[in-house]
């Protein structure tokens, strides 16, 4: 998982280092202008919606939702001047993450993954977003492939695990988290799913169907 540190700073300076591979989404290129005041809008959204967003399970602070939106809307301006930086997706998800607009955050994700599918961190949250909705047959899809390009991944291997329990495949899911200590010993994420499968098998809980069931049980 990126640190916010690294994230912020994709943020600000991949612009113009990704201009000539994602500018054909763009009518024309950026000028140097153009990315200047996109890294501005972007640096000023990010320092007002960062308290605020959760990243690897970094405290936050109470939300304050007229900041965030604050930041949405400069993440939005930034993105009308160049829509092909993936960082750019992310932190709008993360915005509307802290503001639990599941539907909205699963929207900037995926057009993270779509232009950053390498990039682990832009399935990790397309897919808990997606499992939020219910979305079961697309977050699996887009973990495995995901896998295939970062097998050693511990919190795609989580994801998986965690896809296959939703999905009541209780003994691969099993498995997968058994994978994901191979990875990481002692991974929490890890021995929670592995709990989380044998209590269902015992029926101490009841078979979940999305991410937001199994977060209310």
């Amino acid at each position: 998982m990126h640190s916010l540190k690294t994230l912020a700073l994709a943020l600000v300076t991949s612009l113009l280092a990704t201009v000539p591979a994602l500018a054909q989404s763009q009518p024309a290129p950026v000028t140097a202008a153009q990315a200047r005041e996109f890294n501005a809008l972007v640096d000023e959204a990010h320092r007002l919606v960062e308290p605020f967003i959760l990243i690897h399970n970094r405290p936050t602070l109470a939300l304050d939702e007229a900041r965030v939106r604050r930041g949405l809307a400069l993440f939005d301006q930034a993105l009308t001047i160049y829509n092909g930086n993936w960082a750019t997706w992310m932190m709008k998800g993360k915005a509307h993450q802290a503001l639990g607009e599941t539907r909205a955050a699963f929207e900037s994700f995926r057009r993270a993954y779509e232009l950053a599918p390498s990039e682990p961190m832009t399935a990790n949250e397309m897919t808990i977003e997606a499992m939020r909705l219910g979305e079961l047959d697309f977050a699996f899809q887009a973990t495995t492939a995901a896998l295939r390009r970062a097998p050693d991944s511990l919190e795609l291997r989580c994801r998986l695990a965690l896809l296959l329990i939703l999905q009541g495949r209780l003994d691969e899911g099993r498995a997968e988290a058994q994978r994901a200590l191979e990875i990481a010993p002692g991974d929490e994420i890890a021995l929670n799913l592995i709990e989380i499968a044998d209590d269902i098998r015992a029926g101490r809980r009841s078979q979940p169907s999305t991410l937001a069931e199994l977060e209310a049980g």
